[in-house]
């Protein structure tokens, strides 16, 4: 039985309520292709991951490649690790998001993605599952950070052909200082 077999009714059993991701090369955004086949060895994995505890929902997500990475797929997590922190170390209180976004796209021409381009970086979570919420870590939103905001901060490249990256993780704003809401590690993880 394959992966794709097993996680739908091993997730039902443990009480989740929602959607199942197809697997593929990129199954997300404009650029899906490869629906339904099963993984293969260096296939990136993109992993969004979230839950509901008491009403109010996560949003996080991580890369995982199948067997040993490619250089070039590396090479695009590294870019994007990179950015993502560049991005990272200006989220917290009395920093406007569109900052934040400003300097991770920066961070990403600097790297060698010149043409990358991306609506927003982020977004508040909490009252519903699937959705992305205002405010948003984006060029036109001069929102600031407050204490007590959770925002949802991402930052997501898709390759045709070679697959769906993504580095997302949820961040607890208080008076002073920015809490990361999961303890995932953010490097590219190689599951062999």
């Amino acid at each position: 039985m394959s992966i794709a077999e097993r996680q739908p009714s091993k997730s039902i059993d443990m009480g989740h309520k929602g959607s199942f991701a197809p697997t593929g090369t990129i199954t997300v955004g404009p650029s899906a292709t490869g629906r339904g086949r099963p993984v293969e060895p260096g296939d990136v994995i993109r992993l969004d991951l979230g839950s509901t505890v008491d009403g109010y929902t996560s949003d996080s997500a991580r890369t995982v490649v199948f067997g040993k990475p490619s250089q070039d797929v590396y090479d695009v997590y590294t870019a994007l690790y990179d950015a993502f922190h560049v991005g990272l170390d200006l989220l917290r209180p009395g920093i406007a998001l569109n900052l934040i976004y400003y300097a991770a796209m920066q961070a990403m021409h600097d790297r060698g993605y010149g043409m990358y381009s991306r609506g927003h970086f982020g977004h508040s979570v909490g009252a519903s599952l699937f959705v992305e919420e205002w405010p948003f870590i984006a060029a036109d939103h001069e929102t600031v950070i407050e204490p007590d905001m959770v925002l949802a901060y991402e930052l997501p490249l898709y390759i045709r052909g070679l697959g769906a990256f993504t580095l997302e993780d949820q961040f607890a704003v208080s008076t002073h200082s920015v809490e990361a809401c999961w303890s995932l590690p953010r490097g590219l993880i190689v599951q062999n």
